[in-house]
């Protein structure tokens, strides 16, 4: 099982993001939603240092490191499985220059790419840039307590997760 937030669950999150392909699914956009918002996982790959059901927060505005957890917003048309959100560890950052959505360079002879990791089991693993909408870094967990109306609010001081 992988630590992604199933599509349904994302729904109610920014009813403007939403985009549909030619199934009739519902993806969101990313550069759509709030610079600061929130997801709830669902799975245990990334366990125990991110729990199945906890509130994850996440940033568009702060670039990930290789350690960092991440936010990988698929394409559409990438998802063989699972959900379009996938949260995983950085191992190696894209290369530079690299800005997402991105689209393959047809002068180079392989694609760009970047490599990620699960906690548990760990299983790294190479993804295509090509791929990706957006990448997002994990910036803390929500408090089972958290009201609901400070996930994409400025004021947010989310706990840090520890590396």
């Amino acid at each position: 099982m992988t630590d992604s937030i199933p599509t349904k669950k994302l729904r109610g999150l920014a009813a403007k993001a939403q985009l549909a392909d030619k199934t009739g699914d519902v993806f969101l956009d990313p550069a759509k939603l709030p610079p600061i918002y929130a997801v709830r996982l669902d799975g245990a790959c990334m366990s125990p240092v991110l729990k199945d059901g906890e509130r994850v927060v996440l940033s568009s505005r702060d670039a990930p490191e290789p350690g960092d957890l991440i936010g990988i917003w698929l394409r559409p048309e990438a998802i063989q499985f699972g959900a379009q959100l996938r949260i995983k560890r950085l191992v190696r950052r894209p290369p530079p220059g690299v800005c997402f959505p991105y689209a393959d360079d047809s002068k180079s002879s392989e694609p760009a790419t970047f490599v990620i990791d699960c906690i548990n089991p760990p299983a790294p693993r190479r993804v295509r840039c090509a791929n990706v909408l957006a990448l997002h870094k994990v910036i803390g967990v929500l408090a089972d307590n958290a009201p609901a109306y400070l996930v994409s609010g400025e004021a947010l001081a989310p706990m840090m997760l520890p590396r």
